[in-house]
């Protein structure tokens, strides 16, 4: 058998023109909101109310399980995105359990960040938070994460080398590490943690864990999920306990 007979190949089948456009054209998708911009010399508002027809608040409720939606805007790329439902429960379980900042407050610090560099000039990236440290410290116990990671060069790095830059705000740095650690194997093929590379794995021992009964109230969220969400709301808690571990780490250390 020769190399071209034995090798394979795969065809993706794509829609009819006619297809395409006759599903595309009746597909449901509506606008519903709106949001103005306008400038002022202040800091401005970092969180708005906007009034819905109570079926459509309770339509956005049962798809993504959440009523308040963060944007961001990726400075390289010139967008603007939405965080999904697992970082949004994600973030607010962090906030509660005091390994981050309250929303609000992140989105002060990185407007304070963002016009910094826009005008050239260097950002504060130090803030030393012991409570943070032992609280990320505490939760990568509960899911056995901490002894695959604590000695990671790779993160510390990393780290140490985004706070010197002076181009992110704390929280940010921390973030930003998390979405790196979140994607790798994805990106690269390769992972941080092993660990993390099944989110319900992760879910479960957390679960089973003294942490977890500890904090039970903050966890609450996460019982009323969906199995799968679940694991990728785990998954989210799971990346920015080691980004701030390794950052509140490095901060202990200068």
């Amino acid at each position: 058998m020769s190399s071209k007979d034995s090798s394979i190949s795969f065809k993706i089948d794509k829609p009819s023109l006619s297809d395409f456009v006759l599903k595309t054209s009746h597909s449901p998708v509506f606008p519903i909101f709106h949001l103005r911009i306008v400038p002022v010399e202040e800091a401005g508002d970092s969180e708005l109310e906007l009034k819905v027809n109570k079926k459509i608040f309770n339509l956005l409720k049962d798809l993504f399980f959440i009523d308040k939606f963060t944007l961001y805007l990726p400075l390289n790329e010139g967008s603007l995105g939405i965080w999904q439902p697992d970082m949004a429960i994600g973030l607010e379980i962090l906030t509660r359990l005091g390994i981050l900042r309250n929303i609000n407050e992140w989105i002060s610090d990185s407007r304070i960040a963002l016009v910094n560099i826009l005008d050239n000039q260097k950002v504060e990236s130090k803030l030393s938070n012991d409570t943070a440290f032992k609280n990320s410290e505490e939760i990568l116990n509960a899911m056995s994460i901490l002894p695959d990671i604590s000695s990671n060069k790779l993160l510390s790095i990393v780290v140490k080398d985004v706070i010197s830059a002076k181009h992110l705000d704390p929280q940010t740095i921390i973030y930003r590490l998390a979405m790196a650690i979140y994607h790798t194997r994805n990106a690269t093929g390769e992972s941080i943690s092993k660990m993390i590379d099944n989110p319900l794995d992760l879910y479960l021992r957390l679960l089973e864990s003294d942490y977890y009964t500890k904090n039970s109230e903050p966890f609450k969220q996460i019982d009323k999920l969906p199995v799968d969400l679940r694991g990728l709301v785990t998954k989210v808690i799971a990346v920015f306990a080691i980004a701030a571990y390794f950052y509140h780490k490095e901060i202990r250390e200068l």
